[in-house]
């Protein structure tokens, strides 16, 4: 995959809008997980990472009550994310598994096996890829915000 076709999955992932305002959910996610992707963590387990990604779409988005299982589950619709044990997640009846249902069965998130192969080869990339995630889908307070916490 070129770094072009990376740069387009990411910038092309569907976000929540409500009110005409887009949600930050889905790319505060990426932005933790790409964080995490340059420590050398591949999987998030969902468990480890509630708080912070709830605290972090309160802080960003000025929501007053984040449910960050949705993104956690729905970004894998955009085919960069997978969850484990997709088998257990199909069987949960509607469409989002909530935080409990995650944490009980250790369901854990990581970009998707094709994006995490490029992702591995370039480095640099991942830099500009951060930063082109932040330009896109926040504001620049949203955007100071984000570079303060992280």
């Amino acid at each position: 995959m070129t770094e072009s076709d990376l740069l387009d999955k990411f910038l092309n992932v569907k976000v929540h809008k409500a009110g005409g305002k887009a949600s930050v959910h889905k790319p505060v996610l990426i932005l933790l997980a790409l964080r995490e992707f340059q420590k050398g963590n591949f999987e998030l387990y969902y468990e480890e990472f509630e708080k912070e990604l709830s605290e972090l779409i309160k802080k960003v988005g000025l929501v007053k009550s984040p449910k960050p299982y949705y993104p956690f589950v729905r970004l894998s619709h955009d085919r960069i994310w997978q969850l484990s044990n997709q088998t257990i997640i199909d069987q949960h009846p509607g469409e989002d598994p909530p935080g409990k249902f995650l944490k009980e069965n250790k369901i854990s998130g990581s970009f998707s096996n094709d994006v995490l192969d490029s992702l591995k080869t370039r480095n640099q990339f991942v830099v500009s890829l951060t930063q082109s995630i932040k330009t896109k889908f926040l504001s620049a307070p949203q955007i100071q915000i984000v570079e303060n916490i992280m």
